[in-house]
């Protein structure tokens, strides 16, 4: 019985912005040297095998790999002409073979493409249609292999040598359980099974299945040969499960199956929110949960709970808190638009997630690298763009940086969700900023303002005590990698009563002073719900 073959292998696989120019800096502080250098950049882009699509790395799928073929095996080429020999030698005759009039295909030698020549001649001889080559087989100068039955037809019906096949490689193969038949061609397969025919099968198939053990894995035997999606998009159907592909960049391979495909095909399959599957079902750490990854989310299969979609904004939450490993664990229901948020139940509580695009500040939520400008109001003027989604913060590497004209400060600005101030006997509702960085600087100033839903339209809290500080609090910390922390402490508004949930944001920004220049930033915190009635909203 033949081996079986071998599959490639990984190659690589606000307006109103208030930033003030003309305060006098405060004292700096002392028991620190202060550098004459700015720092190198600090943010750190999203890493992992899903960081192309914005998906965090779920636990256990460090070392996945989305993409196991070269980009030559993405978008296989046949001859570009083919045609049988004209009257082939019966036997070598130096001098007088087809090898000696046309050039050889790369990667043929001329000794196989003259035996390839005589084979031709035997087959096609009325006098020995039998004679070292078998009934209903053909051979295809320059390969010397015979290609017979259901596989002959389908490789001719395809285009033969000047299919993405190009040329066989060898004679057809008995399987492994001894029923099935294949044929193995530069760029690919034919299988054939009585049970379902034959189908070619690409070589970025051929990866996802060989993983999977072949057609004795749950996949099975093929069903159909790649139907095309669109966008270089292919699926193949398998007796088991089905097979999706993605011939360009960002190249992917990927199975589905069961009950994650079920329902993925009730949301839409890929034409839903969640696009195409970007990996394999793969296994939960605690050997109980099964996910695929999509373009645009996740489904997450449990025998407790089903199968059930988690996308943003509730994965990017679900996910920094760390999936299924968190208080949350696994979900149990599907998520559930709510307006400005989304919701869904998990089997440790229900996660609020509140949707960027119905948020003030879009694209400066989170922590915010500081940037060099000239004068506070060109920091204003690019912040609103960012804002407004007409520009953006250029990533933490010298060429983005040098295109968009920018450099990046030592230091970074975040804050935390509003929240019920414990101090004021949850009277109040506050947040604190911070600008954290790899050296000490001159100067930090943080220009703060709470804002708050109120029906259709976001207002500002109207007496928000510590809105600015020309001089926050310093810390050091040598344990941390941007040890020299400047906070804004005591920030809060006052409420009316607790009786009422509101939904607020906090905003800051920053500006600091260095040895070398001027850096400006401004963040938006995640929203966040408190029991608190803002003064005069009667």
């Amino acid at each position: 019985m033949a081996a079986h073959p071998t599959a490639a292998t990984a190659q690589t696989a606000s307006s109103g912005s208030s930033l003030h120019d003309g305060i006098s800096p405060p004292e700096t502080n002392e028991g620190q040297p202060i550098p004459d250098t700015a720092g190198e950049p600090i943010a750190v882009p999203l890493e992992g095998p899903f960081a192309e699509w914005g998906i965090p790395t779920p636990p256990g799928a460090e070392g996945y790999e989305v993409n196991q073929v070269t980009q030559e095996e993405l978008n296989p080429q046949g001859l570009d002409q083919w045609h049988p020999t004209n009257d082939p030698q019966s036997e070598i005759i130096p001098g007088q073979m087809r090898s000696d009039k046309e050039e050889v295909p790369a990667g043929v030698s001329k000794a196989d493409a003259d035996q390839a020549e005589v084979k031709e001649a035997r087959l096609t001889s009325p006098d020995t249609p039998t004679l070292n080559a078998r009934p209903g087989c053909s051979v295809y100068w320059p390969a010397p292999f015979e290609v017979c039955g259901a596989i002959k037809n389908l490789y001719d019906s395809i285009g033969g040598p000047t299919s993405f096949l190009l040329l066989p490689k060898s004679n057809e193969l008995v399987n492994p359980d001894g029923v099935g038949r294949r044929s193995e061609f530069v760029n690919g397969f034919i299988y054939w099974h009585p049970r379902t025919g034959a189908h070619s099968v690409s070589i970025p198939v051929s990866t996802v299945w060989q993983r999977h053990g072949w057609e004795n894995g749950f996949l099975g035997y093929p069903t159909t040969s790649d139907i095309s999606l669109g966008n270089q998009w292919y699926v193949q159907h398998f007796e088991g499960g089905h097979v999706y592909t993605h011939n360009a960049l960002p190249a992917t391979q990927a199975s589905i199956q069961g009950a994650i495909y079920d329902k993925w095909q009730s949301m839409g399959g890929h034409n839903s929110d969640l696009g195409f599957p970007i990996s394999d079902e793969l296994t939960t750490p605690d050997g109980i949960g099964r996910y695929n990854v999509f373009e645009g989310g996740m489904i997450y299969w449990t025998p407790q709970h089903g199968a059930h979609p988690v996308t943003d904004p509730v994965l990017l939450d679900w996910a920094a808190a760390g999936y299924e490993k968190s208080s949350y664990g696994y979900p149990t229901g599907d998520p559930k638009d709510e307006g400005v948020s989304v919701t869904q139940d998990f089997e440790g509580g229900t996660l609020e997630s509140f949707k960027v695009e119905e948020m003030p500040g879009g694209a400066l939520i989170g922590t915010i690298p500081y940037l060099e400008f000239p004068s506070d109001q060109l920091a204003a003027e690019f912040f609103d763009r960012v804002e407004a989604g007409l520009e953006s913060i250029p990533k933490p590497d010298s060429v983005s940086l040098q295109a968009a004209g920018k450099r990046y400060g030592p230091c970074e600005l975040s804050i935390d969700s509003p929240h019920a101030r414990k101090s004021s006997a949850f009277n109040a509702v506050g947040f604190k900023p911070r600008t954290k960085c790899s050296e000490r600087v001159l100067k930090v100033m943080h220009t703060n303002t709470l804002r708050y839903k109120y029906f259709a339209t976001w207002r500002k809290a109207p007496n928000l005590r510590g809105r600015y500080d020309p001089a926050p609090d310093y810390k050091y910390n040598q344990n941390s990698s941007l040890p020299y922390e400047y906070s804004t402490l005591d920030l809060e508004q006052d409420c009316a009563g607790r009786g009422v949930e509101t939904l607020f944001v906090g905003v800051t920004e920053g500006k600091i002073v260095t040895t070398t220049g001027t850096f400006y930033a401004r963040v938006y915190s995640k929203p966040s719900r408190v029991g608190c009635k803002i003064p005069g909203n009667d």
